[in-house]
């Protein structure tokens, strides 16, 4: 059930290595409608995490107030996603008696507060609690165990953990900009669900989302989530090899491999490319420029396989692996990434009903997550997002709609 009514607007922002991206929903007749799309080259970000708080802040700002001038209104908070090296998921396990005999949410809330108890380093924290499965008495692989009798209730969960120093950073970052931050979300398991199908889950399938700055791995195996993995390789490093490799600058290395960049192209004829901005007229050969992309997808996609390989993933992914993220869209990566880690792969991107011609792009898949999760989760909509309309200037009166409707 949609967390939110149709008198709110609910915004999300993805703050990238490449971009920093937002858009804003509302809810007309429990479907997420699209009011407003904004984006703007990232700065001050890396590897997902905030290195230059002032920069990043103007930036967050300059999105946030063109996606303001689009809906007419003014982001008051923000949900935000949430990603880096620091983020790692752990299974982990909770049993409680029933209290009455009968499963209630005081119940659940008990037994996912017991899974959850695990001792963590003094600077991580929990993001997210997914269940995986319920257990009541002898009877296992229960999914809504609300309403049913036994004695013992057991849980067994996914956590997503991570550090709180990243977490606290981007807050203060989103902060700067007079926005309330609300809810995080990893990026890696939004861009899960805004991407798969129920029936993808339960066949068993990763989703692979290569950013600009790191790749992330979910796995679901079941229904459930059972391994999260961040690889510290994006996108970016490929426009840097270029750089290095052809003493250009990073623009024109990320110029020449959106525009020429091609994976696994044996056949493909060996064309001159002309290099911009040089001194001189330079070329370079196309099948170099794309041994050199090669290079790294092979590295991304050999971490990926070794973690398969690790956690023997492999034979439980009967759905194969999905490729999303802006790094994805390289024609070539589907092959590259099937070659190496020799199951089926596919292009994943949020899905069309959902979204009309909004946000359906893979480089969209994180942000739809996180509006998507923030829209259907109880713990993020807590604190739901309230919009003061900038020509009523009645803030008192949405305040009043909120505390009727909540």
């Amino acid at each position: 059930m949609m967390r939110f009514n149709s008198k709110q607007l609910l915004t999300a922002i993805d703050i990238g290595n490449a971009s920093i991206r937002a858009a804003c929903v509302t809810n007309v007749n429990g479907d997420l409608v699209i009011k407003g799309v904004a984006e703007k080259p990232s700065i001050g970000v890396k590897r997902s995490g905030i290195v230059n708080l002032e920069a990043a802040s103007e930036v967050i700002d300059e999105v946030v107030s063109e996606l303001d001038r689009q809906t007419s209104s003014k982001t008051k908070n923000i949900h935000f996603g949430i990603s880096g090296m620091s983020i790692h998921g752990i299974n982990s396990h909770g049993v409680v008696a029933i209290k009455d005999g009968e499963v209630d949410q005081g119940d659940l809330n008990r037994v996912l507060d017991a899974a959850r108890a695990v001792k963590t380093p003094a600077d991580q924290r929990i993001f997210h609690v997914i269940p995986q499965e319920y257990s009541i008495d002898d009877q296992k692989e229960i999914r809504k165990p609300m309403g049913m009798s036994g004695v013992r209730l057991e849980a067994s969960v996914h956590l997503v953990l991570g550090s709180q120093t990243i977490l606290q950073n981007v807050q203060k970052a989103i902060t700067r900009c007079g926005i309330t931050p609300l809810s995080a979300t990893f990026t890696g398991l939004a861009s899960a669900n805004s991407v798969l199908s129920a029936e993808d889950k339960d066949l068993g399938v990763a989703v692979i989302d290569i950013g600009a700055g790191v790749t992330t791995m979910v796995c679901y195996i079941g229904s459930g989530v059972q391994f999260t993995h961040v690889v510290p390789i994006g996108s970016d490093h490929v426009t840097a090899d270029i750089a290095v490799a052809l003493r250009v600058p990073m623009n024109e290395a990320e110029r020449l491999k959106r525009t020429h960049g091609v994976m696994l192209g044996e056949n493909a004829s060996d064309e001159s490319l002309m290099i911009n901005g040089s001194r001189i007229n330079r070329t370079v050969g196309s099948k170099w420029l794309n041994e050199i992309i090669e290079a790294r997808y092979q590295d991304i996609f050999s971490s990926i396989k070794a973690q398969m390989i690790k956690y023997d993933l492999k034979d439980q992914l009967a759905a194969g692996i999905v490729l999303t993220g802006g790094g994805s869209m390289l024609p070539g990566c589907v092959e590259m990434g099937e070659l190496i880690c020799g199951v089926p792969a596919m292009i994943g991107e949020p899905h069309s009903d959902q979204w009309g011609d909004g946000l359906i792009s893979p480089r969209y898949a994180a942000l739809a997550g996180i509006l998507h999760q923030s829209a259907f989760s109880v713990d993020a909509t807590k604190n739901m997002c309230q919009h003061q309309s900038s020509y009523s200037g009645v803030f008192g009166r949405i305040k009043q709609l909120f505390e009727e409707n909540f």
